[in-house]
């Protein structure tokens, strides 16, 4: 009883062949990770670059009332003149929009479209976030914020409320 071992040329050629159908796989795997990191962004960095710059907007609105003494929401063309905001700090979302700026009495809020681009949708990203259990404060916003609506262009604030 003696065992056979296949002769040194065949074990070598299989090493070879699982090596080089490896190494395709790994070649494979990467050149999709570079196509999804290319074509596909990632929403998530969008949502929170779009939050960072909600945010940033928020602060120089509140400096520019301060400073103005007034509850009044400028516009971000105000902001940029005024130097709250320098010409590096984006006033457009993470997708190309401008925000909608809301001032009612001593509050600021400040809204992107999101993804969907399109105002009053469940993707919206509003900062300070709203409070899902203030139904009636949200309603009394929405109905101030629809009876001073103004025309949106890329560097205007949409809403204007005392």
């Amino acid at each position: 009883m003696s065992i056979r071992l296949l002769p040194r040329r065949k074990w070598l050629r299989r090493i070879v062949i699982g090596m080089c159908v490896t190494a395709g796989t790994l070649v494979a795997s990467l050149f999709i990770l570079i196509f999804l990191s290319v074509v596909y962004p990632f929403p998530m960095a969008q949502i929170k670059t779009t939050e960072t710059r909600a945010r940033t907007i928020r602060i120089a609105i509140q400096h520019w009332q301060d400073a103005e003494r007034s509850t009044n929401c400028p516009t971000i063309e105000q902001l940029l003149s005024e130097k709250q905001l320098t010409q590096g700090d984006s006033v457009v979302d993470a997708w190309e929009h401008s925000f909608e700026l809301e001032c009612i009495a001593d509050e600021v809020f400040v809204t992107s479209p999101g993804p969907d681009r399109m105002l009053g949708t469940a993707d919206d990203i509003r900062i300070p976030k709203r409070d899902p259990d203030d139904g009636t404060r949200v309603a009394a916003q929405n109905a101030r914020r629809d009876a001073g609506r103004a025309e949106c262009g890329p560097l205007t604030s949409c809403v204007r409320g005392q």
